[in-house]
């Protein structure tokens, strides 16, 4: 395109345009002009940035909408139609993504060309995600291996035009954004989303687990930094101004007037129940008669008309509202009406879809309310997932029916994570997230999408938390709370997104407390305590989110303790518990509020114990305990098991110094049966052997100080079958070994004080052998090597005992 410079409009519609070929846009985890298109529109601009003049001169708005992206594939040698014509006139920057699909397109081409032509070169940003920039003329690239076919930069890119709009001779140098991976000094293509490149590099399996963590961080840095240099560009300001405000986010909360729907809601739903079981009565009368059809038809239209807010809304409505006996109990009358009608008649809306959608809600209210054993629980969540996969078979475009298998994974990888199966839980958590992704490819602006993407990051981010895989924790927590923030701007009246907001800043909040960075954890506590205050000023009546002003107060406790500000952790303990105490007086069916009773009982004491008010420790601990072990369907509770544990390890040691020996005795011996469940839900778990081993050590010692020798041998003899059983599974395991050898050694004490004198030299050689062992295999500790010589001289003792 040669001439005259050519004038566009002055009205910029598009803030921006992204020219690419759609090669570029195909590959799994490599859609690089729908990830840039949604990146881009979704940003939050930082607010104090909105308004300002930049150096453009133009405003800076709230959001950077519209984005214009051709989704349509055309001829490699087409020519420009009006539209794309009219888009780039309107349009503010040129986004280019460059790589050796882009060089080969005249389309792209075309599109440089005419952009540079109308005098905006200086408003083009270069995209790199493959190959390598000007290796078509730079003979320094050639020589260093590049070929001419790995040139990444258009033609029109690589050359300046004049102030005629005609290309010249002289070489450009664009502006560019680079989101190639540098792999040992080469450069390779990247990827959009962490998980396809953590993918990747797990198939090549060449790195560990760490190298693998530490690529994809460094990844996300790198790709984080480039895509605001792009915005920067959009937005007309510097790169450094962008990047000091990005991390500054504003949250505006939405106030609604306070309405009261408790009452509202319940006698609605209770009018919907009556009036379709009236409905339903009619019908079936009705049916019966021919002449009256019209009539039967008309009320079942009006069953019909009702049935999805029964179904759906009625239920939401009393989960958060109504005591949770009362709950189940309006649940079951629902059900009941459902199947009456499904005997009598196909209602649309009672579906396979609503089915399944209804047995994923009642999943949910379950598993968080802990009202059923968690096999039940996974059944309902299999049963919806075999569904939803069914419906997908038949219609495999039904959106509805993918986010609903997403739904359906995350509820199942719930249950794995209750069980403490985290790395199958994952694997369900992936999967959903994939569905959602795909979905997004072809509608990226869907909020209901980009809402459930979050859930389902915040969900990753659970499982790697419980793995202790914090900093993959952090990326995925960070990622969810960035999505739901922009969803709260875009959807400032929808309370929804706050509620997720408080989460995303607690579950933030939690790594950083599980890192010891208290001031990190204190921010994002009191910045979910602030979010959560206000929804509950909002609605005061709402169940749910005044537990959750709980939790968060009692976490917020938590990082106090730790940082060892007792006086502001006693203040949010006590007014946690208060909450807490006052919900399970309305509600005392209901699991979740007395676990978080329970918990924060458990948090006072720590509170008494470390200003050593010992006797206030224990009243808080003894009342958590009696009250933990009497809320119902827990056993199979991986976690909640864990925390009744670690209470009877609190108050054990309180009974020992009270010398209220017998009470410590018993609590030892239950604190045992209850390790011993924990390793048969989860026998790989090595740390819980050594558990238990500590806990047969402590009720021996108690034991021998009482002279009762007979029992103390039975428990480290009992200890001795566990070591041996966990070394069948464990046959490597160092710290097993050397467990071994010390309940050798004591029991060589023990019978050595029963002046069993051939049993203790029996059982000191064999800690010898064990010690020796270790030597051998290198895994012997400074702290041990001493013991060898001492445990000779034990042997030589005994023996000249023997033989003398």
């Amino acid at each position: 395109m040669s001439g005259q410079i050519k004038t566009s409009s002055n009205h910029h519609k598009y803030h921006a345009f992204i020219s690419y070929r759609h090669a570029d846009n195909k590959e799994q985890g490599r859609q690089w002009a729908s990830w840039l298109h949604q990146s881009i529109e979704t940003y939050q601009i930082p607010s104090d940035l909105v308004g300002r003049v930049n150096e453009r001169g133009d405003v800076i708005g709230a959001r950077i909408f519209p984005v214009f992206r051709d989704e349509e594939e055309l001829p490699a040698h087409a020519d420009l139609g009006n539209a794309i014509v009219k888009a780039l006139d309107s349009t503010r920057l040129l986004i280019i993504l460059c790589s050796p699909n882009a060089v080969a397109s005249t389309y792209v081409a075309d599109e440089i060309d005419y952009f540079k032509s109308c005098g905006h070169s200086d408003r083009i940003i270069a995209v790199m995600i493959d190959g390598e920039p000007n290796t078509s003329w730079d003979r320094s690239k050639l020589a260093s291996g590049f070929t001419v076919e790995d040139e990444c930069f258009p033609i029109p890119l690589q050359f300046e035009y004049d102030d005629k709009g005609q290309r010249t001779e002289k070489h450009a140098e664009p502006i560019a954004a680079d989101f190639r991976i540098n792999d040992k000094g080469r450069t390779k293509q990247g990827w959009t989303t962490s998980n396809a490149y953590k993918k990747h590099l797990k198939e090549s399996s060449k790195y560990s687990t760490k190298e693998i963590n530490q690529l994809v961080e460094k990844y996300h840095q790198q790709q984080h930094l480039m895509l605001l240099k792009i915005i920067a560009g959009i937005l007309g300001v510097p790169l450094r101004e962008l990047t000091q405000r990005d991390k500054e986010y504003q949250l505006e909360l939405a106030r609604q007037k306070a309405k009261k729907l408790r009452r509202w809601l319940v006698a609605v739903g209770l009018l919907a129940i009556v009036a379709i079981t009236a409905g339903i009565f009619a019908y079936i009368q009705m049916k019966q008669a021919a002449k009256q059809r019209d009539k039967a038809e008309a009320v079942l239209l009006e069953v019909k008309n009702n049935l999805n807010f029964m179904n759906f809304d009625l239920r939401v409505a009393l989960e958060t509202y109504t005591p949770l006996s009362v709950q189940l109990k309006l649940d079951k009358q629902i059900d009941t009406v459902l199947g009456t009608l499904n005997t009598y008649g196909d209602v649309s809306s009672q579906s396979m879809e609503d089915s399944a959608a209804v047995l994923i809600h009642k999943a949910n209210v379950l598993i968080n309310d802990g009202m059923v054993e968690l096999s039940e629980v996974l059944k309902l969540g299999l049963e919806a997932q075999a569904t939803f996969e069914k419906l997908i078979v038949d219609d495999p475009d039904g959106q509805f029916h993918q986010r609903n298998l997403a739904a359906a994974k995350v509820l199942i990888n719930r249950v794995y994570q209750r069980q403490g199966k985290n790395n199958k839980a994952l694997e369900y958590c992936i999967s959903a997230e994939q569905i959602i992704e795909i979905l997004l490819q072809s509608d990226p602006e869907n909020i209901e999408l980009l809402s459930d993407l979050a859930d389902i990051q915040s969900a990753i981010g659970d499982n790697y938390s419980n793995m202790a895989e914090l900093e993959e924790a952090l990326m995925f927590f960070q990622r969810a709370l960035d999505s739901r923030l922009n969803l709260a701007q875009r959807e400032t009246d929808n309370l929804i997104h706050q509620d997720a907001i408080a989460s995303s800043y607690s579950d933030i909040a939690t790594v950083y407390l599980s890192l010891s960075e208290y001031q990190s954890a204190e921010k994002n506590y009191l910045s979910a305590l602030e979010v959560r205050k206000d929804l509950n000023n909002q609605y005061p009546n709402n169940n749910k989110w005044l537990h959750n002003l709980s939790v968060v107060k009692n976490n917020l406790a938590t990082t106090y303790l730790r940082k060892g500000d007792y006086d502001l952790a006693l203040v949010h303990y006590t007014a946690s518990s208060e909450i807490d105490k006052r919900m399970i007086q309305v509600d005392p069916d209901n699991i979740s509020w007395g676990k978080s009773y329970v918990s924060g009982l458990s948090n006072l004491g720590d509170v008494y114990q470390n200003v050593e008010n010992i006797e206030k420790a224990f009243e808080a601990y003894q009342k958590a305990l009696n009250y933990g072990v009497t809320i119902k369907y827990q056993e199979n509770d991986f976690y909640w098991q864990t925390f009744l544990l670690e209470l009877q390890n609190k108050i054990a040691p309180i009974f020992l110094q009270s010398n209220w020996v017998q009470e410590a005795i018993e609590i030892y011996k239950k604190a045992i049966t209850r390790n011993q469940l924990l390793i048969n839900m989860v026998p790989d778990d090595s740390d819980l052997v050594t558990e238990l081993l500590i806990l047969h050590y402590e009720l021996s010692k108690i034991y021998i100080s009482n002279e009762e020798l007979e029992r103390a041998y039975e428990t480290r003899t009992s200890a001795l079958k566990t070591i041996e059983n966990s070394l069948l599974k464990f046959p490597g395991n160092s710290e097993l070994k050397r467990s071994n050898m010390v309940v050798h050694f004591q029991l060589y004490q023990i019978k050595n004080q029963m002046q069993n004198f051939q049993g203790a030299l029996d059982s000191a050689r064999q800690a010898l052998d064990i010690l020796l062992q270790l030597k051998s295999d290198h895994q012997l500790s400074d702290s041990d090597a001493g013991l060898i010589e001492h445990i000779n001289n034990v042997i030589t003792k005994l023996n000249n005992l023997l033989e003398g």
